[in-house]
């Protein structure tokens, strides 16, 4: 969170979870919030006032749960089902990010592979060039507003992203790899 009082944790093995910490300004004693999210993880993102956190499963749906006093984790938004094209074990290498109140979420897979058609009207693929969506919180649905595709093989866009506390900057990178 932004003051430091909510961190969120995710754990990758035969039992996947995603869980929020929240600490007492009184006693200085961290303590989960809610249960502990059992859910395939590939990637977690915290809003700034940590009752919001962002998940990305391995086989691309993507999660927004809100911490609720009585319920605890819950989804109250549509999740999204990305159908990507990514080579195998690459879900566990999917981002994810979201402003400050979770209206606008980032996605990236860094090994989908991208295909298209050239000029002369034949198909192409660069495989593990990456892939990275952007979408907004419309009050109704999630709203898909920009997609980059990275135009190489190896070129990995979306290794890392980043999202602004207003959801109008988006930072990436891509992890080219030479190999000769």
């Amino acid at each position: 969170s932004y003051d430091g009082t909510h961190v969120a944790s995710m754990r990758i093995a035969s039992n996947d979870m995603a869980r929020v910490y929240a600490k007492n300004l009184s006693t200085g004693v961290w303590s989960m919030l809610g249960d502990a999210i059992e859910t395939d993880v590939a990637d977690i993102a915290l809003s700034s006032d940590g009752q919001k956190l962002l998940v990305i499963s391995t086989t691309g749906l993507i999660s927004l749960f809100e911490y609720d006093t009585t319920d605890g984790w819950v989804v109250n938004r549509p999740t999204i089902q990305l159908d990507w094209t990514y080579s195998a074990n690459a879900g566990q290498q999917m981002r994810c990010d979201m402003n400050a109140n979770g209206s606008f979420i980032a996605v990236s897979n860094p090994q989908a592979t991208y295909s298209n058609f050239d000029d002369n009207g034949d198909p192409y693929d660069f495989t593990d060039s990456g892939k990275l969506t952007t979408y907004k919180w419309t009050g109704s649905e999630w709203r898909e507003i920009v997609v980059q595709h990275g135009v190489a093989d190896n070129l990995k866009t979306g290794t890392c992203i980043k999202i602004d506390s207003f959801g109008r900057t988006l930072t990436f990178s891509d992890q080219e790899v030479h190999v000769d």
